[in-house]
């Protein structure tokens, strides 16, 4: 508990520093209201929370932003931005674009947020794909993945170990290429989050060949490729 707390104290004290401007797309639920105010509250960032007029309060919490969607100044900006990137008539661009999840996004394209928080009144699916939509995959990314931070009490003697866990939310049955993909992805997320140069275990119900099954192919496979595709660290499998 106390390296959970630790580590979350170092990355508040980073995005603290940061300057960043964060896009909340919805406002009706309280509970981003309140989670808005906190990360004001604690200079962590400046909310802006992102939605139809009628969804946002009506007296903002010190030191959150509220951008109206339909009534934005932005709107034509994003909508032109939108309708080049991805070929459509501008027209079609701005309907999408009132949506808040695609609004919030299209703010992190164009500059005006540093990231967007969303899910709480939408699905997992909902949020990637307006994040696909608007902003894209990161270079050299197929494929969006997730990864959890765990901290274990306890791990071969030592205590209080961060871990990064993936794919617990996004992929259901990656094949092998998608799987390397999830690897590498994760590791990035070890250097940034946890400061570390990443050792990698691919999981499986089969350890060092144990077993011989399609699946275990497949996790040996990935191994091989993230293994070529990782600039640093340390990939093992199957495990």
């Amino acid at each position: 508990m106390q390296r959970a707390m630790s580590l979350m104290a170092d990355l508040e004290r980073k995005a603290r520093g940061s300057g960043a401007r964060i896009a909340y797309p919805e406002p009706h639920d309280p509970r981003i209201v309140e989670a808005a105010a906190a990360v004001a509250a604690r200079r962590i960032a400046t909310p802006v929370l992102v939605g139809p007029p009628e969804t946002l309060p009506a007296d903002l919490p010190d030191g959150v932003e509220a951008e109206p969607v339909e009534d934005s100044d932005r709107l034509a900006e994003l909508a032109a931005c939108y309708a080049e990137s991805r070929g459509v008539k501008e027209k079609i661009a701005r309907r999408l674009i009132t949506r808040g999840l695609v609004y919030g996004a299209m703010m992190v394209r164009c500059g005006h947020a540093d990231g967007m928080v969303a899910g709480i009144a939408h699905a997992t699916a909902s949020v990637l794909q307006a994040a696909g939509l608007a902003i894209g995959y990161a270079e050299g990314v197929a494929a969006p993945s997730s990864c959890f931070i765990m901290v274990l009490p306890e791990l071969y003697g030592r205590r209080d170990v961060a871990v990064i866990f993936a794919d617990c939310a996004v992929a259901v049955d990656p094949d092998a290429e998608e799987l390397a993909a999830i690897a590498v992805a994760s590791a990035r997320s070890a250097r940034q989050f946890l400061g570390v140069t990443p050792r990698v275990a691919m999981l499986s119900f089969s350890t060092a060949g144990s077993a011989a099954h399609p699946l275990v192919d497949k996790v040996k496979k990935a191994t091989e490729l993230a293994a070529a595709q990782m600039r640093d660290g340390y990939v093992e499998g199957e495990l």
